[in-house]
């Protein structure tokens, strides 16, 4: 009865690593493509703006994202036992070792990130409010709670804080 069950749950783990490496390389060439295109038209338009910029960018990370998860839920993504319609086709052993990869790396940049968020956080606490005149303060009020601060630990101007 174990075996069994081992021997299922090895077999889903392979499957899943096996269609998660197929969309890894997918993703790949696809960003890439995707990617280059929007650097080329972004450079034709030399004068449109940051925010612009910024909301093109992430509605091509968004659209990367859902490329790539679509076809897992519609079942066009998943490995069936009759043979497999991904174009790359790897062994076990490389395809469980690139998704081990892959998540070691992503755990890692997690780990990454929250440090820097915390140290960020801690920066942000420590920063000292600075007297404004009074100009400045009503523009400030009406800038949804932005307070204007001083910190040792910051050499440039700088905007913290995704609500505040």
């Amino acid at each position: 009865m174990n075996l069994l069950l081992v021997n299922q749950i090895l077999h889903t783990f392979s499957t899943v690593s096996a269609t998660a490496t197929s969309a890894l390389f997918s993703a790949i060439w696809q960003g890439t493509v995707l990617a280059a295109c929007v650097l080329v038209c972004l450079r034709l338009l030399p004068g449109l703006s940051a925010a612009a910029r910024s909301v093109i960018w992430l509605n091509v990370f968004a659209l990367l994202v859902i490329l790539h998860v679509i076809p897992v839920f519609a079942g066009h993504g998943t490995v069936r036992d009759g043979g497999n319609s991904a174009p790359v086709q790897l062994d076990l052993r490389w395809s469980l070792g690139i998704a081990a990869v892959w998540l070691g790396l992503s755990l890692w940049r997690t780990v990454q990130l929250i440090v820097g968020a915390t140290h960020l956080h801690g920066m942000a606490r420590r920063a000292v409010p600075i007297g404004t005149s009074a100009d400045l303060q009503a523009l400030l009020r009406d800038a949804r709670s932005a307070e204007l601060c001083v910190s040792n630990e910051v050499a440039r101007p700088s905007v913290f804080g995704f609500f505040r």
